[in-house]
């Protein structure tokens, strides 16, 4: 019993390390794709078709990957707009 408690608390920290991972991920791409559409669109005044597309579905998986991370912290994830 013991040792099947062992494995699941390694699982449950590869899952986290694998969900922090992601969401590094995640946040690269979208920095890369919006520097490049804007770099595109400045010089060749011709940006990508798909990048707007391709930065919501990034930025709603930016809110949705640490859910469960906050959840178990106990924390909750705070957006902050200028208006």
């Amino acid at each position: 019993m013991e040792q099947a408690f062992r494995r699941m608390v390694r699982l449950n920290t590869w899952l986290k390390q694998a969900e922090k991972a992601l969401g590094c991920i995640c946040l690269g791409a979208l920095f890369v794709v919006m520097i490049t559409n804007a770099g595109l669109r400045y010089c060749l005044q011709s940006g990508l078709n798909w990048s707007d597309e391709l930065n919501q579905f990034l930025f709603v998986w930016m809110g949705e990957i640490p859910d469960p991370i906050c959840y178990e912290e106990m924390t909750r994830m705070e957006n902050a707009f200028a208006t």
